[in-house]
């Protein structure tokens, strides 16, 4: 049996643990031995309960048949007692067997480095076994071997919450800077998970305690006296050597600020100035350095919106300038352009509403105007004839027009005037003929007439019965004299 404290009990001994300098040296000869040994003990015990009795009772065949008298008289069978006596041996060490097996096995795990004090009590446990069974009590040996195996199974299952309550541990020793106890607990932890890699971290970090501790005590000091700079210097390397350490990192980041609020200070001052020359680029610069040495001070946040604001006046201010010079020149869709550019930054920004709605109204003005200017015969229809004289009516009621307006208002009244002028047109026929002028009227036969037309595009139209009817296109020109038009049926049907 292997274990790590000593028991005798049964011929079979446990040895204690090495310590950890040793291990790393005999760990395969030791493994090699428990091996070795392990074969041995289980050869040994196969002989025992298996062969040996088939043996002896082999033995007992004599090679030369005798007679069943003679064989009777000289070894009589033994009695019930001996039997039960002779199985309860063999199932306690059959018992036996099996926990020497799962002994080994886990001290091969080093379970006698983290079984602790449960461990101890399967040891007890054992050794209680060994001694019913010198004493001949194999069903109590039996029963206290099973235990101490149960008792492993348990230790086994326990293995994570050992884990994880050595890992705290540790961390806790770390904390209080216990060397050993880390150590201590994390050897436990690696005992149990060779390749835990918090526990390799952790025994790196307790070598450096000694000198993480000195370090930290020199930053402190140098705290007391105000002196930042070394302080500074003192935790980075503190937080270099072990930059896991709570404390190297904490001291850090407050020498750190201590250090950085004269620097933001300077920097917020900076960025109220610019901002208030109008030298928005510095001030975004200045806001963007002391944003990344505190990124949620509410001073930032306040400069920063007041930048914003600076900006947003400057560029509505901007448009305004621009808008004014295009409503000098009526240019008025610049201007509305550049009125709702100031609206889409401020949407409430009274002198751009005002700005855009009489722009917007001036501009749609020019629009129409231009339209009739530039293609006058849309004046010879009803409707469209009908919509300029609104849309004069409505420019005589103005009273800032601006020179452009009024020339155009004075070309379309021009050309109106033409358009709503008659000019004579002079038709003739064969007083055969049913003349008639589309939108006009039925004119009757005759052989001439003449009649008063708006300028514009008729169409006239002949019929005659027993002939074929004619269609004719008519244009009235504006103020122009119009060539006489014939219209005859002469095609016989």
């Amino acid at each position: 049996m292997i274990g790590d404290q000593s028991a005798t009990a049964g011929g079979h001994t446990s040895s204690g643990p090495k310590p950890p300098e040793a291990k790393s040296t005999s760990n395969l000869a030791v493994r090699i031995t428990l091996l070795i040994a392990l074969v041995v003990l289980v050869l040994v015990m196969i002989s025992v309960i298996w062969v040996l009795p088939r043996y002896i009772d082999e033995a007992t065949v004599p090679l030369v048949e005798a007679p069943t008298a003679q064989i009777r008289s000289t070894a009589p069978p033994p009695t019930e007692a001996q039997t039960l006596l002779a199985r309860e041996k063999r199932q306690a060490e059959r018992a036996l067997g099996e926990f020497l097996q799962r002994q080994a096995l886990w001290e091969g795990k080093e379970i006698a480095t983290w079984g602790g004090e449960q461990y101890e009590q399967v040891l007890r446990t054992l050794a209680a076994a060994d001694a019913a069974f010198a004493n001949g009590d194999f069903e109590l040996a039996k029963t206290k071997y099973t235990t101490a195996s149960a008792m492993l199974s348990e230790l086994e299952a326990s293995r994570p919450e050992r884990l994880q309550a050595s890992l705290q541990a540790a961390a806790t020793a770390l904390t209080d800077f216990d060397a050993a106890k880390v150590q201590h607990h994390y050897q436990i932890a690696l005992a149990l998970e060779p390749q835990n890699e918090e526990a390799l971290k952790g025994l790196k970090r307790a070598a450096t305690l000694p000198q993480l501790a000195a370090l930290l005590a020199q930053a402190g000091e140098a705290e007391r006296l105000s002196d930042w700079p070394a302080a500074q210097e003192f935790y980075e390397q503190a937080v270099t050597l072990d930059p896991q350490s709570n404390e190297a990192r904490q001291g850090l980041a407050q020498v750190s600020a201590q250090l950085e609020d004269v620097r933001f200070r300077t920097l917020m001052s900076n960025a109220l100035a610019a901002t208030q020359n109008g030298q928005f680029e510095s001030a975004r610069e200045a806001l963007s350095d002391a944003g990344k040495l505190r990124p949620d001070a509410p001073d930032v946040r306040d400069a920063e919106q007041r930048l914003r604001l600076a900006i947003q006046q400057s560029r509505i201010s901007a448009h305004r300038r621009r808008a004014e010079t295009f409503v000098q020149q009526e240019r008025w869709q610049e201007a509305a352009e550049e009125y709702d550019a100031a609206l889409a930054i401020d949407a409430q920004a009274q002198f751009a509403l005002h700005g855009r709605r009489h722009s917007k109204n001036l501009a749609a003005l020019h629009g129409q105007l231009g339209q009739y200017l530039m293609q006058p015969e849309r004046l010879h229809s009803v409707e469209p004839r009908a919509n300029a004289r609104a849309l004069l009516q409505t420019l005589r009621g103005m009273a800032d027009k601006g020179p452009r307006l009024a020339q155009k208002e004075q070309d379309l009244e021009r050309i109106m005037e033409l358009a709503e002028t008659p000019v004579m047109v002079q038709l003739l026929s064969d007083e055969e003929t049913e003349v008639r002028i589309d939108r006009v009227g039925e004119l009757g036969r005759f052989k001439q007439s003449t009649v008063a037309l708006l300028p514009g595009n008729y169409v006239v139209r002949g019929n005659r019965v027993g002939y074929r009817d004619v269609r004719l296109e008519l244009v009235v020109q504006p103020g122009a004299t119009a060539s006489p038009l014939v219209v005859k049926c002469r095609e016989k049907i």
